[in-house]
């Protein structure tokens, strides 16, 4: 009758007793980009524009290309750096500042790279979502694309009295954004100073002005490379001849996008 009864008092504390278990260990999910920083990183990947990146520890300036924009993962590709210093350092360092335009915007972002591919003997990098990117956004000066239709030629003429020519792709007040053949591309290159550039937007006389290359894609990887400037020391009258002609299709624009 005891050893019954002890049994029966062994039965019930067990059933008291806490159950061990292993602690389940949750999976890490990163967190999904912001929808505006998602969109935004779509229309600079659909817009081709032009990145500048600077490695962590270093003030040279490279150049690259928002390749793939992957929102369900959390992460972004960039093309190879234009410069072989540029990519080792960026190997080693692995942390770096992207700066881009789109449109009237200048966006700037610091981020981590996550992992190096290869296709084609040419390298690609992924880097995580940026956290901060919507907290960078700083307006500049009003940025219109060329209308469609119209051929907007662009004239530099380089130190050595080469003319180089281009197609007016985009401006603003500050500067233009051309796309170049690229034999006249192979004439300028980053931080040229050109003494006499021709903006023909096609009034009677071209606007002059000198003009900083800011950016030249590389000619190995692009038919058509593309030109970013600087305007200097533009005259007040061709300023606002210049501003002039930005609201003007800027106004233009609108109407077409309210009427669509």
């Amino acid at each position: 009758m005891l050893k019954k009864l002890l049994k029966n008092i062994d039965s019930f504390r067990s059933r008291l007793s806490p159950q061990v278990t292993e602690p389940e260990i949750e999976e890490e999910i990163p967190k999904p980009p912001s929808p505006a920083t998602a969109n935004l990183m779509r229309r600079i990947k659909s817009s081709r524009s032009m990145l500048t990146v600077k490695v962590n520890g270093s003030d040279d300036i490279y150049l690259s290309a928002l390749l793939d924009v992957n929102e369900a993962e959390g992460y972004i590709v960039i093309d190879e750096l234009n410069s072989a210093a540029g990519n080792r350092a960026l190997r080693d360092r692995k942390q770096l500042e992207i700066n881009t335009r789109l449109e009237d915007r200048e966006i700037k972002f610091s981020c981590k790279l996550e992992a190096i591919g290869e296709q084609k003997g040419i390298a690609y990098y992924k880097i995580p979502f940026p956290e901060n990117l919507d907290h960078q956004l700083r307006r500049k000066h009003l940025r219109i694309n060329a209308p469609k239709g119209k051929y907007l030629p662009v004239h530099l003429h380089t130190e050595m009295h080469d003319l180089a020519t281009g197609d007016l792709l985009d401006l603003s007040a500050g500067g233009f954004a051309a796309e170049m053949s690229r034999e006249t591309a192979s004439m300028v290159q980053r931080g040229d100073l050109i003494p006499k550039c021709l903006l023909h937007l096609g009034e009677q006389d071209p606007i002059e002005t000198e003009l900083e290359i800011r950016y030249c894609e590389d000619i190995r990887y692009h038919s058509r490379p593309r030109l970013g400037g600087k305007f200097i020391n533009m005259d007040q009258n061709s300023e606002r001849r210049l501003q002039r002609y930005i609201s003007q299709i800027d106004r233009m624009n609108n109407r077409n996008t309210k009427h669509t």
